[in-house]
């Protein structure tokens, strides 16, 4: 996902076909009022650190950093995982019908997927640190 909004800074459509679609269908708005470039690279950097606290908390890179960090950081994840699907879901069935479509498909349904997965890892034994 980090990826993603990275290359849609960049002005890259993909998977849409112009900006219009890729407006309308993730941000629920006209391209006129889509973000700009440096506010979808905020978000492509959040959700980069967001993997970078996940991965740290299993273990697959940071032995030289605090476990506590890893820690607080997946469990903080998951609870803005689980409000964005507990506000945002709810509040797509009185917009549009392409925005609430994939909100209630795909959004809600993965943002609450993600949380949970990360309250496994955050519960998960904390690994040796080597």
């Amino acid at each position: 996902m980090a990826a993603l909004h990275g290359l849609w800074a960049t002005g890259i459509t993909w998977p849409f076909g112009d900006k219009e679609a890729l407006s309308e269908t993730v941000f629920g708005a006209p391209a006129s009022m889509f973000p700009p470039p440096a506010a979808t690279i905020a978000v492509a950097v959040a959700l980069g650190a967001a993997a970078m606290l996940v991965t740290g908390r299993g273990g697959l890179w940071g032995a030289w950093m605090p476990r506590w960090v890893f820690s607080a950081g997946t469990w903080a994840l998951a609870a803005v995982l689980f409000l964005r699907a507990a506000f945002y879901g709810p509040a797509a069935i009185g917009s549009d019908d392409i925005n609430r479509a994939w909100e209630l498909a795909l959004y809600t349904p993965l943002c609450l997927l993600l949380a949970i997965l990360c309250v496994v890892v955050a519960r998960s034994d904390p690994p040796a640190v080597t």
